[in-house]
């Protein structure tokens, strides 16, 4: 998606509420997860703060989840579950 798009793209309702949906969906994925995985608390930690305030957190992460450039302006469910699991640390706060 161009920047254009990308902004039309993450102001949408259907698009925000995909994206919230699929956050809550890693968040109780990551709640079940080994303690041992690499910065679970950190993740934890996000996790239960997407699912106490699911709407805010779609609205936030709408946004970096567009920027991924193989999503286009209609992407599919899997595309989208992708790009929200892969970037669930980096919206967590974890740093490399």
């Amino acid at each position: 998606m161009t920047l254009a798009e990308q902004l039309v793209w993450s102001a949408d309702a259907g698009n925000i509420a995909k994206v919230r949906q699929l956050l809550c969906k890693a968040a109780v994925a990551v709640c079940a997860e080994a303690s041992s995985t690499a910065n679970h608390a950190t993740r934890v930690a996000f996790a239960v703060a997407v699912l106490g305030n699911p709407t805010a957190a779609g609205s936030a992460a709408v946004f970096p989840v567009a920027t991924n450039p193989a999503l286009t302006t209609t992407p599919s469910d899997s595309d989208l579950e992708f790009t929200v699991n892969s970037m669930f640390s980096a919206l967590a706060g974890v740093t490399a």
